[in-house]
């Protein structure tokens, strides 16, 4: 009579099937965790693009330069009707040890938008050894404006400071 049951050989090949299997899934949810990520991270960052313009349009409406001027040194998030869950909120100088991965900060020393990655296999950073993305109010100056002896801010955005990328 025969016996019904797999042989050695045919688990060990089902095993190895499955072993494989499972590495490409894992290795699909975390490429996949990482886009998340990163969808959520613009998807703030467009936010307060977008809420430094309505505070641009509505300084220059007032003719507030001054104002102006200090959107450079406001921390952006106080911009948002609704501060995002993972914010911590304002650091003198922060470090990587003091903030969770995944969350956002405000430095006030340097007046940054500090994003620091959970998931960076496919995140890749110009010249730094920081694996922090950072992002920064910019004044553009225009041209002189002959009443006032001094020149206007003529555009005001929203920029990393140090270049970055996403790999595919």
């Amino acid at each position: 009579m025969k016996n019904k049951g797999f042989t050695f050989f045919e688990l060990a090949v089902f095993v190895c099937i499955m072993a494989v299997l499972i590495i490409v899934f894992l290795n699909r949810v975390l490429f996949y965790q990482e886009q998340a990520e990163k969808a959520a991270m613009i998807g703030l960052v467009v936010a307060v693009q977008e809420a430094l313009t309505l505070q641009q349009g509505r300084l220059r409406i007032q003719g507030d330069e001054t104002g102006m001027v200090a959107l450079a040194t406001v921390n952006p998030v106080n911009w948002l009707t609704e501060k995002p869950r993972n914010y911590s909120g304002e650091f003198y100088d922060p470090s990587a040890e003091a903030v969770t991965r995944g969350n956002w900060v405000y430095d006030l020393k340097a007046h940054e938008l500090i994003y620091f990655p959970t998931h960076a296999s496919h995140l890749v950073f110009s010249g730094t050894a920081k694996k922090w993305i950072r992002y920064r109010v910019s004044l553009g100056q225009g041209t002189t404006s002959e009443s006032l002896g001094r020149s206007k801010v003529a555009s005001v955005s929203f920029e990393a400071v140090e270049p970055y990328h996403w790999e595919n």
